[in-house]
């Protein structure tokens, strides 16, 4: 009787990688390539894209005043100019007329800077531990030496070098002077190619439908994106027209309440800052810090002056703003506000100002392209 070998079971060699799932892996790893590619080059672009979209929006947002001239049988070219002269004198005017404010918180600024260096001064003495700690340790070191034998050289205290605050508030005003004139320059950009795109009319609008491809299903989608933008561009506006109306008069009411003298002219001047967030807010909460000091002569007051308009900044033009956008535009207030974020920390002030429209058109334009619908749904409440 011979006996059998037992039967073993062949073994299988491991299983390769599927295709498909490495093409996924490369798929992703370009997404991400081209997201970093792209944030680099609108960081490095700000001067080129900053007056791009500040054209854009506001060709947008003026665009049905345009149409309104139209149909009264006024040129395009003539009611854009019209238009866009309009926007600049009313501007203009709200600059001039709160140029007494602005003046008059320059001029009081040395005296809140005095009645800080004299508040200060008179903390002087809770420095006298510190003092004597020092000497302390300077009278150890002379027992030591003289125990050793060993001589310590002192090296003399450095000069402070003359003018240096001077120099200082020279560079500062210099680096103000510069960011201004760059921020006219970008607004000058900005408005005449908003004042192009206003008198072209709907030349720019057909361009983009006969692009969008020969069906007539693209061109619909096309026209509905584009109808979308053109009014959530219109509501962005909108918005931050009645948050920053709603800014001055809460501030203008707190400052009345707390007996500021001149409340409704700091309560403008708080609403026109507000135009840039944040940055805005935190200028205009120094500010009255300073209006404190100067008309009280004590911290608590200029400390409440400063918290209050900071917390009516924040409750109005971050809250209800984010609230009111959100719910136009159907947006999860998270997405805006780390939207906000992105775009502050990409372009600055102009970055926040110019963030929750960016915000909107991404979203019109993720729910209307079969490819975005993934960061639509993000996106979404």
């Amino acid at each position: 009787m011979s006996l059998k070998a037992p039967l073993r079971a062949p073994v299988e060699p491991a299983a390769p990688v599927p295709f498909v799932r490495r093409a996924q892996i490369a798929r992703i790893a370009l997404v991400v390539i081209a997201a970093a590619v792209t944030i680099a080059l609108l960081r490095w672009g700000q001067s080129f894209f900053v007056p791009l979209l500040i054209g854009i929006f506001t060709g947008y947002a003026f665009r049905p005043w345009v149409s309104a001239l139209a149909r009264l049988r006024i040129p395009r070219v003539l009611g854009a100019a019209l238009t866009m002269c309009c926007v600049a004198a009313l501007v203009a005017a709200a600059l001039y007329s709160l140029r007494e404010g602005a003046m008059e918180l320059t001029e009081q600024l040395p005296e809140a800077a005095r009645k800080v260096r004299s508040i200060l001064g008179g903390q002087s003495n809770a420095t006298k531990p510190l003092a004597q700690i020092h000497r302390a340790a300077k009278e150890l070191d002379k027992a030591a030496a003289e125990a050793t034998g060993v001589t310590v050289l002192r090296a003399a205290p450095a000069a402070a070098p003359p003018g240096l605050a001077v120099a200082t508030a020279e560079k500062l005003l210099v680096g103000m002077a510069s960011g201004a004139v760059s921020v006219a320059l970008e607004l000058g950009m900005g408005g005449l190619l908003a004042y192009f795109l206003l008198a072209g009319g709907d030349a720019f609008r057909r361009k983009i439908i006969s692009i969008a491809g020969p069906t007539l299903a693209r061109r619909r989608i096309t026209i509905e994106l584009l109808d979308e933008i053109d009014a959530q561009i219109q509501h962005a506006l909108m918005v931050m027209l009645v948050t920053n109306v709603l800014i001055a008069f809460a501030v203008a009411g707190l400052f009345a309440a707390l007996g500021v003298e001149r409340a409704i002219m700091w309560g403008a001047l708080a609403g026109v800052l507000h135009i840039a967030p944040y940055v805005g807010a935190a200028v205009a909460a120094a500010a009255a810090a300073a209006i404190g000091l100067v008309q009280f002569g004590d911290v608590g007051h200029a400390l409440t002056l400063a918290a209050g308009v900071l917390t009516i900044c924040i409750l109005i033009g971050s809250g209800l703003s984010v609230v009111m956008q959100g719910n136009a535009s159907n947006m999860n207030s998270v997405v805006m506000l780390t939207g906000l974020l992105f775009f502050g920390w990409l372009w600055g002030a102009w970055g926040v100002l110019l963030g929750l429209p960016a915000l909107a058109v991404i979203k019109a334009i993720a729910d209307r392209v079969a490819g975005l619908q993934a960061l639509a749904r993000i996106m979404a409440t």
